[in-house]
């Protein structure tokens, strides 16, 4: 301090000492604001930014890339719905999918590992192939408002079963006649999940509706065997 300096704040009452500490406060409070409005401004900068690219690609994607990512999506489906058939069964395969068709499996050495009114689950080893073939047998006549599972429900049910299996997963949909809407869906909707088709049993008109496996020959001609139908594919279709 200098002699200029104690002449000057000597003179200070205790007025001035109590307005002198608060502005020092008023003064380190200022201080700390403002770096916490700087970190304010910069995650405000940032969250601003994200929402503008978000809006820009929202933008593009809805008027310019989603026809081509939807399509490299759904090849895949495209080519499985243009594959799908129809076949003519015969009554032998009408009778082995009666209300005790969980017997007829068990017989023919499948494994059942859940089974009530409405739908079971079997499970077979595909013979000189490393996956298994897990098979959703679901009467659709038979469903109630307390048991009705979709498809895709029975995808992770039997994936649930057999979760460190390497397993290919069969819906079958089976019922007295199906509706427009159903036949549409088993058509357009077969693919559940990469592992998993659906396909449909109408047995009013003795008829098999048959999504194939894209690159699953084994399935088809093991599936063929189940319903007695030649299922194997001309090469002009693959």
């Amino acid at each position: 301090m200098t002699k200029k300096e104690y002449d000057y704040y000597s003179k200070k009452d205790s007025q001035y000492l109590k307005k002198a500490k608060l502005l020092s406060g008023l003064f380190i409070t200022i201080f700390f604001l403002l770096i916490v409005l700087m970190f304010v401004y910069q995650i405000i900068t940032y969250f601003v930014t994200l929402v503008i690219i978000i809006f820009i690609m929202t933008l593009l994607y809805k008027f310019f890339f989603y026809e081509y990512i939807y399509y490299m999506r759904k090849v895949n489906d495209l080519e499985r719905v243009t594959l799908m058939k129809t076949f003519d069964v015969f009554d032998d395969t009408l009778e082995y999918f009666n209300d005790d068709a969980y017997k007829n499996f068990f017989d023919d050495d499948f494994t059942i590992f859940h089974k009530n009114d409405v739908y079971f689950l079997v499970l077979k080893q595909i013979e000189d192939n490393i996956n298994s073939l897990g098979i959703a047998v679901y009467f659709l006549d038979k469903k109630t408002d307390e048991i009705c599972p979709t498809p895709r429900d029975l995808s992770n049910e039997m994936s649930a079963y057999t979760p460190n299996a390497s397993i290919i997963k069969v819906v079958l949909l089976v019922k007295n006649e199906f509706t427009e809407k159903e036949l549409e869906s088993l058509k357009y909707d077969s693919a559940v999940h990469h592992n998993t088709v659906v396909i449909g049993l109408e047995k009013s008109s003795s008829t098999l509706i048959y999504n194939y496996f894209l690159n699953g020959a084994d399935v088809d001609a093991f599936l063929g065997e189940l319903f007695n139908v030649d299922l194997k594919r001309n090469e002009t279709e693959e």
